[in-house]
């Protein structure tokens, strides 16, 4: 047997998304769920009324708070996983930096308008979590 074996990590704790348990899902499934039926009810009411922007502000603060428990979670990783996390998240916001501004350009150029309002985050999380994956890869 490796002497050094009892000292390697296991494979729970090299997992680089362990900060994201199951009561952590459920929060971002119940705060989920929530959104989709502000947008359901509010769908019903006239652009510009009140009750749109009150579901606006509600659906806000629901993303708002899915962002700051993704990032309080990252606190019980350890070193080496907070700064695998780090760089993730500066390659995931380059990256989808780089993309926006290039179709601002080709806009400018004539290609037709697209609205990244819904598809923004969802873009930055996407290649987070891809380089998350490729680090996390990189350092083991």
């Amino acid at each position: 047997m490796d002497p050094g074996a009892s000292s390697r990590p296991s494979s729970s704790e090299r997992n680089p998304f362990r900060c994201y348990d199951g009561r952590f899902l459920l929060e971002v499934v119940l705060v989920s769920v929530a959104l989709i039926g502000i947008a359901l009810v509010v769908r019903h009411f006239p652009r510009g009324s009140p009750a749109r922007f009150v579901g606006a502000a509600l659906e806000s603060l629901g993303f708002a708070w899915m962002f700051t428990r993704t990032v309080l979670a990252l606190r019980s990783l350890d070193e080496l996983q907070r700064h695998i996390h780090l760089i993730a998240i500066a390659i995931a916001f380059t990256l989808t930096g780089v993309l926006v501004v290039s179709l601002g350009f080709f806009e400018k150029a004539g290609m037709p308008r697209l609205s990244w309002g819904l598809w923004l985050f969802p873009s930055m999380i996407i290649v987070w979590w891809i380089s998350v994956v490729v680090l996390d890869r990189r350092y083991r």
